[in-house]
């Protein structure tokens, strides 16, 4: 190869580039996008994944829910939707009881109320539940005390409350702690100040919520003798399996099966839902990556399309170098050195462009996650790859033109 030959082709391609600048600028915008739009969006599936682990550690990564199944509408009852109302406190007496291996057990019944103090109103999550939920989503006191055995019993007018829904009812310097408030048509006093759990999985934030005695959630708020949930914490992560087998069967002799042999209830663990969360958010990562990956064909579109309109415009020029002896290899690598140019310049300012963008996301997102090299080194070897491929049809086209074919066209 005649380098010095190539470099003066070279810098012939990057003069050519200077004539059109803004026409060369929406043929890299493609490019640009492209690379740019797969680098941040690989940021973004990496914060989503390093949220839903955040979320599953705190709700306790070995937690097992038991929650009712269900109700499928038939033809002779189309209008009975919602769950079934079959688990109750007598079921999580028995898992207490009866099955070994186990740290902690809580029932969780749940409704949102409005929640008023000294003339502010707040809407808060309302959970009854007991001392062990917090145990179970390791979650601990920023002061105060928990519930007493007496007031879990008793189903006292006592309250364990989150950040979020304490800045907005006690802002600025006041102190909840033995404050009256009133959720719904119940007063309660808060006992408790919850540390921070911040944003579940699903995107509700876990610290606008207010914990009050599951016996007198029954009573007071929503007088429901059912469980909506049962939260299990196994004595040991890798007894998780056992433990959710057991509680399966230990519910299953207990309840009587629906017409349809299914049961009236679902036992799931947590890293069942890990598992499909992740697999479902890795998912929807390759789609939208994928989306925008068909902006770098575009924009392959795009270089393609600038170099034949440049053929168009350049047939004289073409046919007077050939007629005063460049040959077709020198027309061919021309042409081909522009939509090089063309690509690794697009490439380039994708790739910064992204950079910064995945940079933003990930520091925003305070994980302290790496930057994802891999999505960015792809992109910008497939926006060169791309831009590349979509030149070598033009500069053939351009490369084989005879003189007089050039000439006659201008």
């Amino acid at each position: 190869m005649n380098i010095p030959h190539h470099w003066r082709l070279f810098r012939l391609a990057l003069g050519s580039l200077r004539e059109n600048l803004p026409r060369h600028f929406l043929a890299l915008l493609g490019i640009i996008v492209g690379v740019a739009a797969v680098i941040s969006l690989s940021a973004v599936g990496q914060v989503g994944e390093a949220r839903l682990l955040h979320s599953v550690a705190m709700m306790g990564g070995t937690t097992i829910t038991v929650t009712p199944a269900a109700i499928t509408p038939t033809a002779g009852r189309p209008a009975i939707r919602g769950r079934y109302r079959t688990l109750t406190m007598d079921d999580l007496e028995a898992i207490r009881r009866h099955l070994p291996g186990i740290a902690a057990v809580a029932p969780v019944n749940q409704a949102s109320f409005t929640a008023r103090h000294r003339g502010l109103a707040a809407t808060v999550n309302v959970i009854g539940s007991t001392n062990e939920l917090l145990r179970i989503e390791q979650r601990r006191l920023a002061g105060g005390r928990l519930f007493t055995a007496d007031e879990q019993r008793r189903g006292l007018p006592v309250a364990l409350i989150g950040q979020t829904a304490a800045d907005n009812l006690f802002p600025g310097s006041s102190r909840p702690l033995g404050q009256r408030i009133q959720l719904g048509s119940q007063f309660v006093t808060i006992v408790g100040i919850l540390t921070a759990a911040g944003v579940s999985a699903g995107g509700r934030d876990e610290d606008d919520a207010v914990i009050v005695p599951i016996n007198l959630y029954r009573r007071r708020f929503t007088e429901q003798n059912y469980l909506e949930e049962i939260k299990i914490l196994p004595a040991a992560s890798g007894r998780l399996p056992a433990v959710k087998e057991a509680v399966t069967r230990l519910l299953a002799a207990r309840h009587r099966p629906l017409p349809d042999g299914k049961k009236d209830f679902t036992v799931q663990a947590m890293t069942d839902y890990l598992r499909r969360k992740t697999r479902m958010g890795r998912l929807i990562n390759r789609t939208t990556t994928a989306v925008a990956a068909i902006a770098l064909l575009i924009g392959g579109i795009g270089i393609m399309a600038v170099l034949l309109v440049k053929i168009r415009e350049k047939m004289r020029e073409i046919g007077v170098k050939r007629a005063v002896g460049a040959t077709r290899m020198d027309i061919f690598w021309e042409f081909f050195w522009e939509s090089c140019c063309l690509a690794l310049g697009g490439g380039l300012i994708g790739l910064l462009a992204g950079a910064l963008l995945a940079g933003y996301i990930i520091a925003a997102s305070g994980y302290g996650l790496p930057f994802p090299l891999a999505a960015a080194g792809g992109a910008f070897a497939a926006a060169v790859v791309i831009g590349i491929l979509a030149g070598l049809y033009p500069a053939w086209k351009a490369a084989f033109l005879t003189p007089i074919e050039a000439l006659a066209e201008e």
